[in-house]
């Protein structure tokens, strides 16, 4: 056991933290263990990001567009604290508290100067990478069953749409680095096709469709003539797979078929509406202080009775024009980095950082990205960003 313990470091312990934390409500009830675990994990990223942003004299871009986020986001959090009221959606949320809006930014962006900080001291590597995708798929699997029993409960209708699915897509990125594993790598594909079917997220579908058909075609043109072979055999049975589990759905579902038919005839599940009543607040607006510094946090709620599900929209309607432009910063910094990912690092870093720049170009189109990301998510990209800071 003691040897065991000792095999453990600084990362290993940040990440099951973080996986007891996303546990709350199935190891534990939700309570004085969760908000322990998430003070640890904020106090964790603050005094790391504080490390980078006001001691070390050189930071890669990526780092300095998060710092400007997170600057944003603290500011805009504390205000809403000090002044906002508890907002009662139109829709069946529950109330959505005022510390809920800084401690969603903090969870989603801290991480990135955590795992970045992490592979520069050798704490992560592409081993503990492997290891950790079977970390996220596990705890994934556990969300998105409890999901699916919570809203199978809670409605008459017998599927339902299960926003887990978005985790799931993830996890493509991670396949890269199990290059020499064909089989696993497939065995995951199917499984990740399967639940994300099964989710019936149509933003987490559309964006998995265009992540595995680059994963596809990168992998088959990069392989040796004989593992080139196989995967073209194991992409074969894994269309026969899923061709025959989505016919299986549109048999067995009706819900499966809504979603089809919706999608075909450009229904949004009321997201046209949402973005109407928030581009026309803020295409409408007169006042320059408004239109420059945003209405606030969670305005998007006052305004349309939900999150606008576009964080384009999100931040214009509560951060102003200054907050698209730090947003905008942020995007630029990324796509800045993958030119240098792929003439200091080996392909398939550069081949990982592409998927995970369509995830995050693509997901704020359809729902929240930048308040909202994955663990997953910010250990690739902080992964990736420190090993080509550092590379020689």
């Amino acid at each position: 056991m003691a040897a065991i313990l000792k095999s453990f470091n600084r990362c290993d312990y940040y990440v099951g933290i973080w996986s007891l934390y996303m546990l709350q409500g199935l190891l534990y009830p939700s309570g004085i263990i969760n908000r322990l675990l998430q003070l640890i994990m904020i106090l964790w990223g603050i005094i790391i990001c504080f490390r980078y942003v006001f001691l070390k004299t050189y930071r890669p871009r990526i780092l300095n567009a998060t710092a400007l986020l997170i600057f944003m986001y603290i500011i805009y959090g504390i205000i809403y604290i000090i002044v906002g009221n508890n907002i009662i959606t139109n829709h069946e949320f529950p109330t959505i508290n005022r510390y809920w809006y800084l401690q969603s930014s903090l969870n989603s962006l801290l991480p990135l100067f955590v795992f970045y900080d992490f592979t520069h001291r050798g704490l992560l590597n592409e081993n503990r990478i492997k290891k950790y995708m079977f970390v996220f798929l596990m705890i994934f699997t556990l969300l998105f069953i409890r999901n699916s029993i919570v809203l199978a409960t809670a409605s008459v209708a017998d599927d339902n749409v299960n926003n887990v699915a978005y985790m799931f897509v993830t996890l493509v990125p991670f396949l890269f680095y199990q290059s020499k594993k064909p089989l696993l790598q497939y065995a995951i594909i199917v499984f990740l096709s399967f639940v994300i079917i099964l989710g019936m997220k149509r933003g987490a579908i559309l964006i998995y469709l265009f992540s595995l058909i680059y994963f596809l075609i990168t992998s088959n043109k990069d392989s040796s003539s004989k593992l080139t072979l196989t995967n073209i055999f194991l992409t074969l049975i894994f269309v026969f797979v899923v061709s025959f589990f989505v016919k299986y759905r549109l048999e067995t579902s009706d819900t499966f078929t809504l979603r089809i038919e919706q999608t075909t005839e450009g229904m949004t599940s009321g997201r046209s509406d949402i973005f109407a009543s928030v581009w026309h607040e803020v295409s409408n607006e007169t006042n320059f202080h408004t239109l420059l510094l945003g209405r606030g946090a969670n305005s998007t709620i006052a305004v349309a009775g939900n999150y606008a599900h576009n964080d384009w929209l999100e931040i214009a309607c509560n951060n102003g024009i200054l907050g698209v432009m730090i947003f905008c910063i942020f995007f630029i910094s990324l796509f800045r980095l993958l030119p240098i990912v792929k003439r200091k690092l080996p392909r398939y870093y550069s081949k990982s950082l592409i998927l995970v720049i369509i995830f995050m170009v693509m997901k704020p189109m359809f729902s929240m990205l930048i308040q909202n990301m994955e663990l997953s998510v910010t250990l690739l990209l902080g992964y990736i960003a420190s090993k080509a800071q550092y590379a020689r």
